[in-house]
């Protein structure tokens, strides 16, 4: 089997070509799929805003069905595991109302208060430079868009890696370490990707 495991959120799991691909290269045992009770509940709840032919039952069939040979189970505690969880940043992830340098380090905060601080990493979502570089796809029209929100949107002062210095001033200023700051902006990352590969 796979040493690598990858936890798959709500935007993979649905829509399902993109999770029938992912599935598909789990169970040829190319890397380990992990979720949660609350990743299911995000999907379906977004499926059934914008389905109305289907049914919760329905898609409960869908949800057991989700886990062929107990290869594909639900997660327990990543830092229970040597896992590392990756803040996405991006206003769907942040909170369209917390899209700010400061929504950021909070839920960074909170994730290594779960965690634990060797055990979380930034991602850099720069959905706003992507935009700009590629023409734009069509709205999403799954229900997994906040109310308010736009396509493209990003973090407030933190559209490309060249923010990333005010990131690290804003965390210094609320208290973190360089030990912690170097941590979370890339030794973690580092760390884990050594061992895993």
């Amino acid at each position: 089997m796979a040493g690598l495991t990858a936890f798959l959120d709500a935007s993979v799991l649905y829509p399902a070509p993109l999770r029938d691909l992912l599935l598909e290269l789990a169970v040829s045992d190319l890397y380990r799929a992990r979720w949660s009770s609350a990743v299911h509940d995000e999907w379906i709840a977004a499926l059934l805003r914008v389905r109305g032919d289907l049914t919760r039952e329905r898609l409960a069939l869908l949800r057991r069905a989700l886990t062929p040979r107990g290869t594909l189970v639900v997660a327990g505690g990543g830092h229970d595991a040597g896992g590392l969880l990756g803040l996405m940043l991006h206003p769907i992830a942040i909170g369209p109302e917390q899209r700010t340098l400061d929504g950021v380090i909070d839920h960074l905060e909170h994730a290594a208060s779960v965690m634990g601080g060797d055990r979380v990493c930034l991602g850099g979502d720069f959905t706003t430079r992507l935009w700009q570089a590629m023409p734009p796809p069509p709205e999403p029209k799954d229900g997994l868009m906040p109310p308010g929100m736009k396509p493209g949107l990003g973090i407030e002062g933190l559209t490309g890696s060249e923010h990333y210095p005010a990131l690290v001033a804003r965390l210094a200023e609320r208290g973190w370490g360089a030990e912690e700051i170097a941590a979370v902006t890339g030794g973690n990352l580092l760390r884990f990707l050594r061992a895993s590969l």
